[in-house]
């Protein structure tokens, strides 16, 4: 996590097993990792802004329902 004035970014990984519905996607029961970037913008103690980058094609591809032409992992 760095700070910077209002603005805060965070670098995210999350891991679990698919055991319920996700986008749309029926339980799979594959284990995944979801990585990405918030950036958020402080303003009187709350949050005014928020955006998020996330690897939403790696995480479909490890859930066996996405492929990814020239990415095998």
């Amino acid at each position: 996590m760095i700070a910077e004035g209002e603005l805060v970014a965070v670098r995210l990984i999350f891991r679990g097993t698919h055991r319920g519905t996700f986008m749309g996607i029926p339980p799979t029961g594959k284990h995944f990792e979801i990585s990405g970037i918030a950036i958020d913008r402080v303003r009187g103690g709350k949050i005014v802004e928020h955006w998020v980058i996330r690897d939403d094609p790696g995480t479909l591809q490890q859930l066996g329902v996405a492929s990814i032409p020239g990415r095998s992992d």
